[in-house]
Order: structure tokens, then C-alpha cells, then sequence
């Protein structure tokens, strides 16, 4: 019998504020020079939202996957899908990039579904991007 996990919840604001704002100064963007940018706005804010979508679909592995023993930290989850998905070696997996990762897990985040929580979070940020679209397949629909 598997204990529960005793972790808190999983904080979506704080990653995704550090992961866009990671993205905004690796594109060199001044918000308060480049306002108008909205090609630039669009590019890190996509990459975003690319890093931000592993970042949840590793949560729900984690919760998933965990156990009493072994709660699967930070990207463990995820390295232990590609393991079994690819038969790799975990010493094979953990030299892979967040690039390679995103990359090897394409079909299974184009069709992941952001955790309602976690679809609130990004939506102003993307609706200010002009980005809607490219989150929309992400939301659950309000049917």
C-alpha cells in the first residue's frame, strides 16, 4: 500500500513567472524598451509556454507515479516515461536537454491538457502575446 504524498501543492504561478521571465531575459526583451515587440513578445512567451507544459505534465507524472518510497522529484518522473517509452538507461536519459526532452515528448504535450489551475496562470500573459490559439488546445473546454 502506497503512502500518500505528503507534498505540497504544486506551485504553478511561481514556475511559470520564473520560466517566462527566464525566457524574456534569455530573448533580451526590456519590457520597458521593447513594449511593442510583439514578435519577440510572441517567441519567449511560446517557449514558455513550451517549458511551462512539461513542467505540469511532470507534476502529473509525479503524482502518478509516485509511491510512499519514492515521490519522484523535480524531473524524475518524466526521465522514468522516457526509460520505459525508449528503453534508455537512466544514466542515458538524465544527459538529455529540456529541448531534447520537450522534443522526444511532442505528440504527448501537443495533446496535454493544463491542469485548470495551471491554464489560469499563463492565459494573460498568452491573451497579451496574441498567443490564444497556441494555448487553446491546452484548456479543458468549458462544454
Amino acid at each position: 500500500m502506497a503512502a500518500t504524498d505528503e507534498r505540497k501543492p504544486f506551485p504553478y504561478y511561481r514556475v511559470w513567472d520564473e520560466l517566462l521571465s527566464e525566457e524574456m531575459r534569455e530573448s533580451g526583451f526590456d519590457p520597458d524598451r521593447n513594449f511593442g515587440d510583439k514578435e519577440r513578445l510572441k517567441a519567449f512567451s511560446a517557449r514558455a509556454l513550451k517549458r511551462f507544459l512539461l513542467a505540469c505534465y511532470g507534476e502529473q507524472e509525479r503524482v502518478r507515479r509516485g509511491v510512499g518510497w519514492e515521490h519522484l522529484e523535480d524531473r524524475a518522473a518524466v526521465d522514468l516515461e522516457l526509460c520505459e517509452r525508449f528503453n534508455w538507461t537512466p544514466a542515458e536519459v538524465r544527459k538529455l536537454t529540456e529541448d531534447d526532452v520537450i522534443f522526444l515528448l511532442h505528440d504527448t504535450l501537443a495533446g496535454f491538457i493544463l491542469p485548470a489551475e495551471a491554464a489560469g496562470v499563463c492565459a494573460g500573459e498568452m491573451n497579451h502575446a496574441g498567443l490564444n490559439h497556441v494555448l487553446a488546445p491546452h484548456v479543458k473546454s468549458q462544454e
